[in-house]
């Protein structure tokens, strides 16, 4: 069980440093954002732009002053959290450099494939899979966890 789930978060945040790595280099040329709700009342963004990766929560103050102007997309790698009135929105606004995101993502995947590395570790010099005692004597069951001998 443990294994499906140290296997599952390794490829998830694998696939997550591959996205990241590509809205990274397109963030450069074109801002991409996907934009959940209606604008005239609750907005959800997010976003990549400049090197930043950014999420916007705005609610209309004024639904009948929506389109009169809204926020713009982040001018290069930049850290970010505010919140408060701007025009007719309330915003609340955050942002982190993509590098961030791309070095977290690679720390959950080393994190996830560290129990399968020293499984193989444990397995090619012989000792027990499950606390590591050396089994060149015992050779069927392991005398401090009582695991039986695998492989």
């Amino acid at each position: 069980m443990c294994r499906w789930l140290s296997f599952t978060i390794g490829a998830v945040c694998a696939l997550l440093t591959v996205a990241t790595i590509a809205l990274w280099v397109q963030s450069y040329w074109r801002p991409d954002a996907v934009v959940l709700g209606d604008p005239a009342h609750v907005t959800h963004v997010l976003g990549s732009a400049k090197g930043s990766l950014y999420y916007w929560y705005a609610k209309t103050v004024r639904p009948d002053l929506w389109f009169r102007s809204q926020p713009g997309t982040p001018q290069g790698p930049e850290w970010r959290l505010d919140w408060g009135y701007w025009d007719v929105w309330w915003l609340l606004r955050v942002s982190c450099p993509h590098w961030f995101v791309f070095l977290v993502l690679i720390g959950g995947s080393l994190f996830a494939a560290t129990p399968t590395v020293r499984r193989r570790h444990r397995h090619r010099r012989g000792l027990c899979l499950n606390c590591g005692y050396d089994l060149r004597a015992s050779p069927e069951r392991c005398p401090e966890c009582g695991t039986a001998r695998g492989g």
